[in-house]
Parts: C-alpha cells; sequence; structure tokens
C-alpha cells in the first residue's frame, strides 16, 4: 500500500514550496526565517517517512528510522516558535526562551534514537512500523512536550486572532488559526493511535493523521499569504496613492534594496540619472555600503530610521546632492521587512555655484579632482587636453580662494558636492 509515502511525498513538495515563498518575500525578517526552517524540516520529516514506510528491505528501514528522528523532535518547537513570532510575542526573540525551546529536543533526540520511535520495526501490509515502548518514560516525555507545544501554539493563535480588530490582520491570521486547530486534532489523533491494539489504527490511521497535522497548517499560512499578503512586502492602493501624491521621490524598498514601488518624482529621478528602470536603490545613489548599512542596522533591530547624503550626476553631467530619509517599515509581528526612502534635493551645490560663480564643467573636474583622479585622468574622462584641465584647476581655486587639495576638499564636503 502506497497511499501512505504518496502522501508524504506530497506533503513535503507543498512545505518546500512554503519555504521558497517565504525566503523570496523576506529573508531577513525572522518570522519568516523561523517558518523557513520549520517548513523544511516538515519536508525532510515527510520525505524520510515516505522512504522509511516504503523501503524494500529492513536494514533500509531502520536506517530511515533513524533520519527522521530528529526533524520529527524539533517539529513542536519550530511550530511554537513560529506562533510566537505572528503571535507578536516579545518572548518569541528571547534568548531564555529560545533555549527552552530547543534544548528538550536534543535530549529527547537522543533517547529517541533507542526508545521513542521504538526499539524495533516490523513490517505490515501497509508498509514498515515501529513498535512503540509505550511504557517507556522517554515516550511519555516525547509525547507530553509535543501535546504541550502543540497546544501552546494553538493557545498563542486563538488569543491572537480574538484579540485582533476586524481588519487586514485579523484576516491573516483567520485561516492560520483554523489550519492549527486542524492539525492538533490530527495530531492528538496520531498520538492516541499509538496505544491502540487494532493494527490499522496503529500504522494507517497514525501515520496518516501524523502526516495531515502540519500540511493543513502549512496550506492555510499559503493561503494567507497568497490571500492577505502574510509576511510580505507589497504597496496597498491606498499606500501608494498616498506616495504618489507626494512631491519628493519616494521608494518603497525591501531591506536587500530591491525597489518594490516608486512615486512619479521617484521615476522622474531615475530617468534624470539615466537608469529608466533601476532594480535596486544602489543604482541610482553611489553610498551604497552607507545605506546597506542603515538597512542592515533597521532588519538587526537597531534602528527604526537614518539620513543618508549623497550626490549624483545626470546625463547632462550635473551634480545634485540629495539627503536620503530611510524610515523603516514593520510587519505585523514586528518585524522590519522594509524601508521608505524619501529624497530630498540639498540645494547646497545650487547655493556653491551661485555665491562662487562656479561653472558646471568646473564642479565636474572639482568633484573628479577631491575624488582622487590626476588631470591626466580627468582630461581623458571627460575628452579635454589636460592643459584644459589645469587652466579649469586654476580658475576654480581662484574663484574659492583655496591654496591645497585639501583645502579643497574641505569645500566640496561642506558644499555637498562629496557625500560625507
Amino acid at each position: 500500500m502506497i497511499v501512505i509515502p504518496i502522501v508524504c511525498f506530497a506533503s513535503a513538495f507543498i512545505a518546500f514550496e512554503s519555504a521558497l515563498t517565504v525566503l523570496r518575500l523576506n529573508r531577513r525578517a525572522a518570522v519568516n526565517l523561523v517558518y523557513a526552517v520549520f517548513t523544511m524540516d516538515y519536508a525532510l520529516l515527510c520525505v524520510a517517512f515516505g522512504l522509511f514506510m516504503y523501503s524494500p528491505t529492513k536494514e533500509t528501514a531502520w536506517v530511515w528510522s533513524r533520519v527522521l528522528i530528529v526533524p520529527m523532535m524539533l517539529l513542536p518547537s519550530l511550530v511554537l516558535h513560529f506562533t510566537l513570532l505572528i503571535g507578536a510575542r516579545p518572548a518569541a526573540r528571547s534568548p531564555v526562551v529560545w533555549a527552552l525551546l530547543y534544548a528538550p529536543v536534543a535530549i529527547i533526540a537522543v533517547q529517541g534514537f533507542r526508545l521513542v520511535v521504538g526499539p524495533d520495526i516490523y513490517r505490515t501490509p501497509w508498509g514498515w512500523e515501529h513498535a512503540h515502548a509505550t511504557d517507556s518514560i522517554w515516550t511519555v516525555i516525547g509525547i507530553a512536550q509535543c501535546v504541550g507545544f502543540y497546544i501552546a501554539s494553538l493557545s498563542v493563535m486563538v488569543r491572537r486572532y480574538r484579540a485582533l480588530p476586524p481588519g487586514r490582520e485579523r484576516l491573516q491570521a483567520r485561516p492560520v488559526t483554523i489550519a492549527l486547530i486542524t492539525g492538533t486534532v490530527g495530531w492528538a489523533v496520531s498520538l492516541a493511535c499509538i496505544y491502540a491494539d487494532d493494527p490499522v489504527l496503529v500504522t494507517v490511521v497514525s501515520n496518516l493523521s501524523f502526516v495531515l497535522f502540519v500540511t493543513p497548517f502549512i496550506v492555510g499560512v499559503r493561503w494567507s499569504i497568497a490571500r492577505y499578503g502574510l509576511m510580505t512586502l507589497a504597496p496597498e492602493r491606498p499606500a501608494a496613492e498616498l506616495m504618489a501624491g507626494m512631491h519628493e521621490p519616494v521608494f518603497l524598498v525591501d531591506m536587500d534594496g530591491n525597489i518594490v514601488f516608486g512615486n512619479g518624482m521617484a521615476r522622474a529621478l531615475s530617468a534624470n540619472a539615466g537608469a529608466a528602470a533601476p532594480r535596486t536603490i544602489f543604482e541610482l545613489f553611489p553610498r551604497i555600503e552607507i545605506i546597506r548599512r542603515e538597512l542592515d542596522a533597521m532588519a538587526a533591530g537597531k534602528s527604526r530610521s537614518g539620513y543618508v547624503n549623497c550626490t549624483i550626476s545626470t546625463r547632462k553631467g550635473e551634480r545634485i546632492a540629495y539627503t536620503l530619509n530611510i524610515q523603516g517599515i514593520k510587519n505585523e509581528v514586528d518585524d522590519c521587512i522594509g524601508a521608505l526612502v524619501i529624497a530630498s534635493e540639498d540645494p547646497s551645490i545650487r547655493d556653491f555655484r551661485a555665491r562662487f560663480g562656479i561653472t558646471e564643467r568646473q564642479i565636474e573636474i572639482l568633484y573628479l579632482s577631491v575624488s582622487g583622479l590626476s588631470n591626466r585622468e580627468i582630461a581623458k574622462r571627460l575628452g579635454l587636453s589636460e592643459r584644459t584641465v589645469e587652466h579649469h584647476h586654476f580658475n576654480i581655486y581662484n574663484k574659492l580662494g583655496v591654496d591645497n587639495k585639501i583645502e579643497l576638499y574641505n569645500i566640496a564636503l561642506k558644499y555637498r558636492i562629496l557625500s560625507n
């Protein structure tokens, strides 16, 4: 009978696809990472369980029975950890809670190699089965851990659902809560059947209930992602309309700097900079390390906002200074999943030109000079003769009243010709 292995492999495929989906949405958020580990663990467990039941020999079945112990012991901890995060519980981020969640797993898993899943295996008409050591204290402890963690997970989700006001977050929580209730019932049936005398209950009903425990939960989360945007960064229509009405360039980016949305002013800035359809914020603004550091700090929860001064070149060769106001965006579980980047033009360069009578060509040469290029390199880049560059330098020094490159560099920083 190969129904159970087929169900196992189908469940593994669903879990694997769901893990890849949440990582693609946001691989930095804690809730996405824990969910991905949980679904990967479940996929491994389903594959190992299916191969165990349909193994051709007892030796092969015995190997797969050992392989599935660790993912099986990890599963309750990962489910509870995920529901604590999705329930926006501060304890979910505490190292003490992490230790309480995962330390028992190692202890029980070691004993599981001898007792928890059974001291022996035997073949049935429906596949291989464990001879469960139901009278072992370690079996009782393992079952108690599973039951306790699943009941705690269900309690967290039910309390969160009841506490949420009508709206998007309540809609997100509903399918997850319903699926977790269904799955908890299936897991309880699976555990109860271990103590039954009927071999059909022990093997078929118990194993199918076990496999079908997590699959509805994963399907519920997947539905909530697809229908209601759980664990997703995407501009809803009102937010997009609000940004579209702003009179400054506004970019919505994920934590990797990929541009999710840009208003009309942002598109105009991109076109003016010679990047009609930039994929990342780094293609527009040259302060890549600084911007990335700000995003990393927000992802780690160390800051909520940041400011970056930078200068870009337009297609006409003009230099324009901008101040980037980067504001972190948090999801329903308080993870920073993206940022709003507002680019405000800094009038420093415009004021600099008006005050000193510097031409646009001289601004360009000044910028390249304080960036470290020699006269020969500047001439080659701009298609000028080296003598012309030297002449421009002479005029720049006279207009600014400086005597050396250090003073020139300081003025370039002061007026944002160079990013500081």
